[in-house]
C-alpha cells in the first residue's frame, strides 16, 4: 500500500479503473431502465387495447379474438373491470397452472380443446420466444387466458350438456358456490392460488370420483352411453348444470 501511495502512476491507474467501473455500472442501468421502459410501453398499450375489446363486447354483446368467440359476456368484462381493464395472466405460474387444468380436463370427459389450448400454446410459443412482444398479441393472448379460465370453471360446476336436452322433464337445479365467481378468480388470480381453487369446484360427489377411475377419460358421455336413460345419468354425474345460470356464460 505505501509503493502504490508513493507511485503516482499507480494511483492514476486505479483511479481510471474506478472511473470505467462507475461508467459500465452507469451504462448497465441505463440499458435496463430503457428495456423496462420499453416492457412498461409495451405492457400499457396491451391494457388500452384490452379495454377496447372489452368495451366492444360490453356495447356489440359479442367479441372474437382470431377465429375464437368469446363466450363470457359477465365474468370475463367484470374480471377486466375489476383489474382497471390490465393484464391479467403476468403470473407465470397461474398461466401454468390453467394450461396443465386444460391439458387434463379429458379425465372429466371434456374436451381440451372447448378451453383453447392449442391456440393458447401456439400463442404461448410465441410471445415467449420474441424480445419485443406486440401489444395486441399480448391482449388477445390475455383475454383468450381469461375466458379459457371462466370456461373450465363453469363446466366444472355445471358442466356442458344440457339436461332438458336430454329429458324435458328435469328440473333439478344447482346454485353456483361462490356468491361472488369474478372476485373468487381475481383473488386466485392474484394470490397465485388457481390451482387449488380449481381443485376446489371439483364435484365431490362418490359416483363422479368412481366413474373418473372407470378408465373412461376422454370421451364425451353422450357418444359413450347410447341409451338415453343411461346417458342421462352418467351426464349429470360428470356434468351436474345449473338452468338458472346458464346466461351468465353466454351460453
Amino acid at each position: 500500500m505505501k509503493n502504490m501511495s508513493a507511485n503516482p502512476l499507480a494511483i492514476v491507474a486505479l483511479n481510471m479503473m474506478r472511473v470505467q467501473t462507475i461508467k459500465a455500472f452507469l451504462l448497465f442501468i441505463v440499458f435496463n431502465f430503457t428495456i423496462y421502459s420499453f416492457c412498461f410501453a409495451q405492457v400499457d398499450l396491451a391494457n388500452q387495447i384490452i379495454e377496447k375489446r372489452i368495451d366492444e363486447l360490453w356495447t356489440t354483446v359479442k367479441l372474437n379474438i382470431g377465429y375464437a368467440n368469446i363466450a363470457s359476456k359477465h365474468w370475463l368484462p367484470g374480471l377486466y373491470e375489476r383489474n382497471n381493464f390490465q393484464l391479467l395472466w403476468q403470473n407465470p405460474q397461474n398461466v401454468t397452472d390453467l394450461l396443465t387444468a386444460a391439458g387434463s380436463i379429458a379425465e372429466d370427459g371434456l374436451d381440451p380443446e372447448d378451453y383453447r389450448l392449442s391456440d393458447l400454446l401456439v400463442l404461448k410459443l410465441s410471445l415467449d420466444g420474441s424480445k419485443s412482444p406486440d401489444p395486441t398479441k399480448l391482449a388477445d393472448y390475455d383475454i383468450l387466458l381469461t375466458d379459457s379460465l371462466v370456461r373450465l370453471c363453469y363446466h366444472i360446476q355445471f358442466g356442458k350438456v344440457d339436461p332438458e336436452s336430454l329429458d324435458p322433464a328435469w328440473n333439478m337445479t344447482r346454485q353456483i358456490r361462490n356468491k361472488n365467481p369474478v372476485a373468487a378468480i381475481e383473488k386466485r388470480l392474484r394470490t397465485g392460488s388457481l390451482a387449488e381453487g380449481l381443485k376446489k369446484i371439483r364435484p365431490k360427489i362418490d359416483y363422479y370420483r368412481r366413474l373418473k377411475s372407470a378408465d373412461i377419460a376422454g370421451f364425451r358421455v353422450y357418444s359413450f352411453i347410447s341409451l338415453k336413460r343411461s346417458k342421462l345419468i352418467f351426464s349429470v354425474i360428470l356434468n351436474p348444470s345449473n338452468m338458472h345460470h346458464r346466461d351468465c356464460m353466454g351460453y
